[in-house]
């Protein structure tokens, strides 16, 4: 897999989801978007307690 590959399918996939959670919910939180992947495992860490 190409750096940054990971990411860029992840971000897909979301973009993907996104139509359908607004159409059901009034407010759709994106909490680590625009974070670095070492942001993103660091973000994840904390809030699993890890």
């Amino acid at each position: 897999m190409a750096p940054g590959q990971s990411c860029s399918r992840a971000r897909i996939y979301r973009e993907f989801l996104m139509h359908p959670l607004t159409a059901r919910f009034d407010r759709v939180d994106v909490p680590m978007e625009g974070l670095q992947m070492g942001e993103q495992l660091s973000w994840m860490k904390n809030i699993l307690g890890g």
